[in-house]
């Protein structure tokens, strides 16, 4: 009998691996195609995705049965993707010890330092923030 999502996460807290490796199996794909449209680098997706079920081993009792189990592993993958983007924003944003240029003193940083992925994503996530804020300002509206 293939258990339901809805008690997947009581086995898992029970140490069950059988449990564990269904509830894997059932979403790895998914939550991979999802991370990997937020992150846009199939190695970080991969990274992420193990995370995500490293995560839900020890954590299974945090799901309360209020929502889907679906619902819950979506907002630990989003979370996770999104702390990764700012992560790599932070770590784009960092001095790196390059000399300062004499003539405008900015920091020049070579070509093969900059994450071209992390560019790319990072314009996402400021588009995403922005039509979050636009939508939050416009439910204030009168």
């Amino acid at each position: 009998m293939t258990p339901t999502d809805m008690t997947l996460p009581k086995q898992i807290q029970s140490q069950d691996e059988k449990a564990f490796e269904t509830l894997t199996e059932r979403y790895e794909t998914q939550f991979w195609t999802h991370t990997l449209r937020t992150v846009r680098n199939e190695a970080a997706a991969d990274d992420l995705i193990q995370e995500l079920f490293l995560r839900v081993w020890p954590r299974a009792g945090q799901w309360q049965g209020q929502g889907s189990v679906k619902g819950w592993l979506y907002r630990i993958a989003t979370n996770l993707a999104l702390n990764h983007l700012r992560s790599v924003r932070r770590r784009r944003d960092q001095a790196l010890g390059i000399p300062i240029s004499d003539d405008n003193d900015e920091i020049t940083t070579p070509a093969w330092m900059i994450y071209a992925d992390a560019v790319d994503a990072q314009g996402q996530l400021e588009k995403a923030e922005s039509a979050q804020l636009l939508q939050q300002l416009i439910k204030e509206l009168p």
